[in-house]
């Protein structure tokens, strides 16, 4: 075994008008092997649709957050964050659609310690049904400062299940 990770969260975004918009979300992380019992993270921002098409979308966010850590030797981290991110989508065909998401996380006390995902991923229909889709992906996470004996670099694959809200 070389991984016990769960992860988990909700995003809720709003327009303001035809190009910007407001967000908030909400993280929570379990990962044995960095000893972390619970990593959660808030934020809310605004955002900008640079590129908005119907099948081909790039915007961009910023925000502000708090993230806490708490660890199973008792040590607990809080850091208000700076909370910055891209996503990119482009319907390859009908079904098929190809997701690119970076999210960008420096504390505000110092900026030297963030935390970096890239997340690549294709969605397919599953069930028949347009708001489920199957999505299969890799992730890619950065920790500036990871706890002692373990690398700065993780990579998931993965395959999830996607129910989208309209």
């Amino acid at each position: 075994r070389s991984r016990n990770e769960y992860l988990g969260g909700v995003r809720f975004e709003a327009s303001i008008s035809e190009r910007r918009y407001w967000y908030t979300r909400l993280e929570l992380e379990f990962d044995e092997f960095e000893n972390l019992d619970l990593r959660t993270t808030v934020a809310a921002g605004g955002g900008y649709y640079w590129l908005k098409k119907p099948e081909h979308e790039l915007k961009t966010s910023v925000g502000a957050g708090y993230r806490n850590e708490s660890y199973n030797n008792g040590r607990i981290v809080s850091e208000a964050v700076i909370d910055l991110g891209l996503d990119y989508r482009a319907d390859l065909t009908p079904w098929v659609q190809f997701t690119h998401a970076t999210f960008y996380n420096p504390g505000l006390e110092d900026i030297a310690d963030y935390r970096l995902r890239l997340e690549t991923a294709v969605l397919l229909p599953f069930a028949g049904n347009d708001d489920v889709k199957l999505k299969l992906g890799m992730k890619n996470e950065y920790n500036s400062r990871p706890v002692a004996n373990l690398e700065r670099l993780d990579n998931t694959y993965y395959a999830n299940i996607v129910w989208q809200i309209k």
